[in-house]
């Protein structure tokens, strides 16, 4: 994950959230992002969940991010 993915996240969070709500940004699964990370929290009210993607399973791994948001 880069500086610039989460001002990215910021960014779109302000525009298609009104500042408030959370945000997933998903990467492949590999040795150093097994489990999902806990929220970042980029505004008073607006969270940024990151969440591995399994390749070999072609799944989300699950952890407490998925309380947050509508079945995937």
């Amino acid at each position: 994950m880069s500086q610039s993915d989460i001002y990215q996240m910021f960014a779109y969070g302000h525009k298609y959230l009104s500042g408030s709500g959370d945000l997933i940004l998903i990467y492949p699964k590999h040795e150093k992002l097994v489990l999902p990370m806990p929220y970042f929290r980029l505004d008073k009210s607006l969270r940024l969940w990151v969440i591995p993607f399994c390749i070999e399973s072609d799944r989300l791994v699950h952890g407490t991010w998925i309380e947050h948001f509508s079945p995937l």
